[in-house]
């Protein structure tokens, strides 16, 4: 998982136009919707409940007295968790080096002619004219 320090140092760009930080993604976006003539409002909001989610789930947990107060519910941690086997064999298909893809260490590959070699001074067959 990444740190916040991390997140906070990628570099966006906008439609081959604007380049910027990540953190400043809401303001490009409010912007572009102020061009565009659309309401601002729905990204005031949106701004508004990200900055809210940040500090209940970033800052409030770090002070001296604070804990999570945002706990994802259990049903979607049953959902989304992935269950791991802890007995679970690959089939010899799945693993890697599982088929003799090159022909070593197996059955030779069957070929036009029955995996023999095709003689090395056979000319190719004369193309039929068509009639």
């Amino acid at each position: 998982m990444c740190g916040r320090d991390e997140i906070l140092s990628v570099p966006m760009n906008f439609f081959g136009v604007l380049n910027f930080q990540a953190p400043y993604l809401p303001w490009v976006l409010l912007c572009c919707s102020m061009i565009l003539g659309n309401t601002v409002w729905v990204d005031i909001i949106g701004m508004g409940v990200g900055h809210i989610y940040y500090v209940l789930e970033d800052v409030y947990p770090t002070l001296s007295n604070g804990y999570r107060l945002i706990k994802t519910p259990y049903f979607l941690k049953r959902l989304f968790n992935e269950h791991i086997e802890r007995n679970y064999q690959a089939a010899a298909e799945d693993r890697p080096g599982g088929f003799p893809w090159g022909g070593e260490g197996g059955e030779p590959l069957l070929g036009q002619n029955g995996g023999q070699p095709e003689p090395a001074n056979q000319e190719p067959p004369a193309a039929v004219a068509p009639q």
